[in-house]
């Protein structure tokens, strides 16, 4: 379980509570897939109540075959199997992402933030894909530089971006606007 005091990967946080005292916004991310956001929000107003605060969710925009430097349908993939790949902070969530394609299966093979994969990593993550029967690969645009040595089945890239909900991107844009000294 996440915790909200604590920093990543632990907890919530990019940053501590404490430096809140120098925001002008908090944009909570994921809140897609956050089971207690009413927490978060009691927790956060305690701290600031001022503060606005905006939610925002990860969106898959595509997906770019490696090899071949091709998008790939979205629609492609319902009822395949999957072997996700990631060195991310909450893999979890990148898993939960995958989801949205309908997949008859995820294997996961995770990694620590920023990991810097080995040729024996390479080699592990191929065997995997081929016990598991994995039609492909799928790994972050973070994580795909470090796969490019992988042959056994094709390795796609999930893109995504984030995306404010309700009114949160205008909302944003004119405090960031207002922020901003024009001479």
């Amino acid at each position: 379980m996440y915790e909200l005091n604590y920093l990543l990967p632990r907890g919530y946080l990019r940053e501590p509570l404490s430096a809140i005292k120098n925001a002008s916004a908090i944009v909570l991310t994921r809140v897609d897939q956050c089971d207690d956001l009413s927490n978060i929000y009691e927790i956060l107003k305690k701290t600031d109540d001022e503060l606005p605060i905006f939610e925002s969710v990860y969106e898959p925009v595509s997906l770019i075959e490696m090899k071949k430097s091709q998008f790939v349908s979205f629609e492609e993939f319902k009822g395949r199997k999957i072997l996700a790949v990631s060195g991310v902070a909450n893999p979890k969530s990148f898993v939960k992402t995958l989801n949205f394609l309908s997949p008859s299966q995820i294997e996961v093979v995770s990694f620590p933030d920023h990991y810097d994969y080995s040729q024996k990593d390479i080699e592990n993550i191929e065997r995997i894909a081929i016990k598991s029967k994995s039609d492909v690969i799928i790994t972050t645009e973070k994580d795909a530089p470090k796969l490019t040595k992988i042959e056994v089945v094709p390795v796609l890239i999930l893109a995504i971006e984030l995306k404010l909900l309700g009114s949160g991107e205008r909302d944003l844009l004119n405090l960031i606007s207002s922020s901003i000294f024009y001479p």
